[in-house]
């Protein structure tokens, strides 16, 4: 087994940053909000985020998004944030959807390592700890639409994929019946 000797100590600037997100219950934030909070240029907030992530004060999710690792994941810093708290944070507005919210509410006893995310933004799907977080969002822009919402039938390759199939291929277009 590897031994691992990291120097963890903080600057006071770092440990200024850190105190404060925590404190504000900001466990996971933006490059922004860490640019607000030290008052620097944007090229210097993210040069000391990657520092900070190199010695495994942060965990970074997505570009310009951090998750704060707590002292409990010891000198290592192996730590994950629960899936749909990180779901949460990755787009706004959104709420959990399809696969996931039936496993959520205990409808499905099956594991499954996407975690599907619906929304009114479009976003690539992200890969985080091993989990794939999907972002559906023309299903939904799509279903408020006051006269194709309720005319659209969804069918193919994603309609097996959303409802019956979760470790199916993924198909990337959408087919519909008017």
């Amino acid at each position: 087994m590897k031994n691992i000797t990291l120097n963890k100590s903080l600057s006071g600037v770092d440990a200024r940053l850190l105190t404060t997100l925590s404190e504000r219950g900001h466990d996971i934030f933006t490059t922004k909000m860490a640019a607000e909070i030290l008052g620097q240029t944007s090229l210097a907030v993210r040069k000391r985020l990657h520092y900070l992530v190199r010695r495994r004060w942060l965990q970074r999710l997505e570009k310009g998004r951090y998750l704060i690792v707590p002292l409990s994941a010891g000198m290592a810093g192996h730590h994950t944030e629960n899936e749909l708290v990180i779901a949460s944070h990755l787009v706004s507005p959104s709420y959990v959807s399809y696969w996931t919210a039936l496993s959520y509410y205990g409808y499905t006893d099956q594991p499954s390592r996407t975690i599907y995310i619906a929304t009114t933004r479009q976003k690539r799907p992200v890969i985080i700890h091993g989990l794939t977080y999907i972002l559906t969002w023309i299903l939904t822009e799509l279903s408020r639409h006051p006269s194709l919402g309720a005319a659209a039938l969804l069918k193919g390759g994603t309609a097996l994929k959303k409802l019956y199939y979760r470790e199916w291929r993924y198909s990337e277009d959408l087919d519909f019946t008017f």
